[in-house]
């Protein structure tokens, strides 16, 4: 089951991206706020957070207090 799991979310996360890039002209959000999302900081790599705020390509995460 856990590898049924693993391979579905593989499937759709590969399914957005691609989706993702063939829309490189859009306005479309790809991220909504409070959406989880994984975002990388260099010195603790990569983190889970939700989306916080957007400002046209930027997306803010807060995490432990801190806005990233």
């Amino acid at each position: 089951m856990q590898t049924a799991r693993a391979t579905t979310e593989r499937s759709t996360a590969a399914d957005c991206l691609r989706g993702t890039l063939s829309h490189l002209g859009t306005n479309v959000p790809v991220v909504s706020i409070n959406q989880e999302v994984w975002f990388h900081r260099h010195r603790l790599g990569w983190l889970r957070s939700s989306a916080n705020s957007l400002d046209g390509n930027t997306v803010y995460v807060r995490r432990d207090g801190k806005l990233f």
